[in-house]
């Protein structure tokens, strides 16, 4: 760390106010504060920022590494030192102390009678911390500390204040920063390797199994191995040593761009600091000289400060004022600066319209400047995070129900189905199939592993935002013999005629449903065949409703018979939404991500996407400016963010990035069964579709949230892909007229 903290920086202030203003007070309503660490006097001071003034001083460990503290979803911080790890609440208060295991790995020593080596925890002459990382999804945090022998990696549960020993690591020599994705899909590990010459090495490693990748060929600076990640967990910011920003893709683990900075290659200039903006979309970029805010998807700087000293660190809330912490130069004392950013991070104005970064456009708001020494770090908390309306539904993700190699046709997919039908009770969300099969890709976790790992589970339905994860076996399928029919023949053209109406394929599942802790909620076993009795059908047809006769069958026997229930009582349209938000009115601007689903359009031959469709309807319809997946995908794609991580990201995350009001996200779903025909919305056989759509504006607010069933005809041309597209516009026209009418009108309604 010598380089990246030169000793002569040592000495950091923070006290007296030297100006205020109203501007600066009404920022931070009821004395909101930051912390300062301070490794040399393992220290950490709570400063409250309307004043300037350090409220509370604690002494705790504070090892002498950059991300040597995080704070938790409900403001707590983590502040980590090389052997235990301090849980300090957001009024500066200890609240906890968790000793560090020591780590287990396996000794020399044997016993007489064993060729087995020993495993017993080992004591390390010198422990030194890598760093500390937490995600605010999984609400678990990660710490990496290394000694003579391993690497080892904690487990901390900050809520329950536990910690306990995830992996042992051998293969990663002389480790230098660790950081933890906000998506909770990713811990990355960086090195410097000095044989056969200095070299920059980034690890992945799984949060589930601990397992290590192969390094990234990612080529980044070994004399500056921290990182940065973005607020959504989409992207890892690592420097180069042309004083260039590599932005890695955390799904892909590949470099997706390259931020190169105006005269940021010039002699002595060195990149310093990366801060993602509460929108995803800017950075801010500190280096030895200036402070820049970077338009990621223009591609631009929109405003650049010169700095008299280097920032040390540079911290930024959920608001648009950014702070940075200088070292004492020259004689004058170490500063602790708030900059005004709120006019530069409207996405209103183009960025491209700035033909040169402006200068000097980030006044300091105020400075502090009374001494506190050896303070490397600042952190500044998050605003309260608003709470999205909670349904009271369970979110359920379906995994598995694989139907093998198709031999004879497209069989319908099981795991949709069961989605369709418990959608259909309204009694149940569903998690996005893409979602779910994406996460297992990144984990690189098989169905079976779900099954038998409870901890799998847990993390697995945490990482999804899962209150149950139904899993099924793969469909076991006894396929009829028809040598007896072609026997029979030889009898009579009548029993060739008769004897295959007694047969029919059979489809046999297993199905086991586990809560968020891994237990187990409900088994099933099912067996089923559709009758082919007279029916007129092939192997083919007969084989795939069998298998949704089985996906109604399971869905029926989770919901203990709601699905059945629902069902017999008939089909109903225009249901009321889930939930419903005034500011709906408000809308302007909106990108649709989603329904995630394309269906198939038999007339075309060729699946269409159902928001494509959606998008110039809504833009009729509700006089909105409506962007379509196809251009918000491909805006995404400009910020380095890949579709497989769209339903992993805070939705209002999206919206900020993309500069728009709200944005569009849902799937949608073939739950019936057409006899005769192989089955399934590719076909145009289904009867009904069922869908579920949710509209998020910028600040996390669901404006509408909607399960819908509607019925197609039989064999229309694009029937499923019309009557959804019509089901969402029909259904906002609703709400946006009543979010509109006074609010004697809603009482009456």
């Amino acid at each position: 760390m010598r380089d990246f903290w030169p000793r002569a920086w040592i000495g950091v202030v923070c006290g007296a106010l030297l100006q205020a203003s109203p501007l600066w007070a009404a920022g931070f309503p009821g004395g909101a504060g930051g912390f300062l660490l301070v490794p040399q006097a393992q220290q950490v001071q709570k400063i409250d920022l309307t004043t300037g003034k350090a409220a509370v001083r604690l002494n705790v460990p504070v090892a002498n590494v950059f991300h040597n503290a995080a704070f938790t979803a409900d403001g707590t911080l983590l502040v980590a030192g090389d052997a235990s790890v301090s849980l300090i609440g957001p009024d500066g208060r200890l609240v906890g102390q968790l000793a560090l295991p020591d780590p287990v790995v396996e000794a020399n020593l044997k016993e007489a009678s064993s060729d087995i080596p020993v495993l017993q925890p080992a004591t390390s002459r010198s422990r030194h911390l890598i760093g500390v990382g937490y995600s605010p999804r999984t609400r678990t945090a990660y710490l990496g500390v290394r000694d003579e022998e391993v690497v080892t990696l904690y487990r901390i549960d900050p809520q329950a204040k536990s910690v306990q020993v995830f992996a042992t690591i051998k293969e990663v020599a002389n480790p230098r920063d660790l950081v933890v994705t906000a998506d909770g899909l990713r811990i990355y590990l960086s090195s410097v390797e000095v044989v056969p010459e200095p070299a920059g090495r980034l690890y992945s490693i799984n949060p589930i199994t601990g397992a290590v990748g192969e390094p990234l060929a990612v080529a980044f600076d070994p004399t500056r191995p921290q990182m940065a990640t973005s607020r959504d967990g989409n992207l890892l910011f690592v420097p180069a040593a042309d004083e260039s920003l590599l932005v890695v893709n955390t799904r892909s683990n590949s470099v997706v761009r390259r931020i190169r900075l105006a005269k940021a290659n010039q002699k002595g200039e060195r990149l310093q600091r990366v801060l993602s903006t509460p929108d995803d979309r800017h950075l801010w970029v500190a280096t030895n000289r200036r402070l820049v805010l970077w338009d990621a998807l223009d591609g631009v700087a929109v405003a650049e400060q010169p700095l008299a000293a280097q920032a040390l660190d540079v911290s930024m809330g959920e608001g648009e004022r950014v702070w940075s912490l200088h070292p004492a130069i020259g004689g004058k004392p170490a500063t602790l600066r708030v900059w005004d950013g709120s006019h530069l991070l409207s996405n209103d104005t183009p960025a491209e319209s700035l033909k040169e970064p402006e200068k000097d456009r980030l006044p300091p708001i105020a400075q502090f400047t009374e001494a506190i020494s050896g303070a490397n770090r600042l952190l500044v908390a998050d605003s309260p995070v608003s709470t999205t309306q909670n349904l009271g539904l369970p979110r359920v993700a379906v995994v598995g129900f694989d139907t093998g190699e198709v031999r004879y046709g497209r069989y319908p997919n099981i795991a949709d189905v069961i989605s369709g039908d418990l959608l259909w009770t309204r009694r149940y969300e569903i998690v996005s199939p893409i979602q779910v099969k994406s996460v297992l890709a990144s984990l690189d976790l098989a169905r079976e592993q779900l099954g038998n790992d409870p901890e799998a589970i847990r993390q697995v339905a945490t990482l999804l935002g899962a209150d149950i994860i139904l899993v099924g076996a793969p469909l076991r399928v006894n396929m009829p013999n028809r040598n007896l029919e072609a026997l029979s023949s030889f009898i009579s053209p009548i029993a060739a005629f008769l004897v295959p109406q007694f047969f029919s394929p059979q489809v046999f599942s297993k199905a086991e449903a586990f809560d968020q802790s891994g237990k187990s909620l409900w088994k099933g076993d099912v067996v089923n065949s559709d009758s082919a009795f007279f029916a007129g059908k092939t192997d083919t047809v007969l084989l795939a409703n069998a298998m949704v006769i089985t996906a109604h069958d399971i869905a029926n026997k989770f919901s203990n018979g709601v699905y059945n229930e629902i069902k017999a009582n008939g089909f109903k349209a225009d249901l009321p939404p889930l939930l419903k938000n005034d500011a709906l009115k408000d809308v302007r601007r909106v990108a649709l991500l989603g329904p995630d689903s394309a269906l198939f359009n038999d007339a075309t031959n060729s699946p269409e996407s159902l928001g494509q469709l959606i998008a110039p309807r809504l833009a009729e319809a509700l006089g909105w400016q409506v962007e379509g997946p196809d251009e918000a995908l491909s805006r995404l794609a400009d910020l380095g963010i890949e579709p497989a991580q769209i339903l992993t990201t805070d939705p209002k995350l999206l919206a900020r990035a993309l500069g728009v009001d709200a944005v569009m996200l849902g799937l949608v779903r073939s739950s019936t069964y057409v006899s005769g025909s192989v089955l399934g919305l590719s076909q145009n056989a289904a009867a009904d579709v069922v869908l579920q759509f949710e509209l998020v504006d910028r600040q996390g607010r669901v404006l509408w949230k909607d399960i819908q069933v509607r019925n197609i005809a039989e064999g229309a041309e694009g029937g499923a892909l019309r009557q959804a597209a019509k089901a969402v516009v029909e259904r906002l026209q609703i709400g946006l007229k009543q979010a509109q009418a006074p609010a004697s009108e809603q009482k009456r309604s």
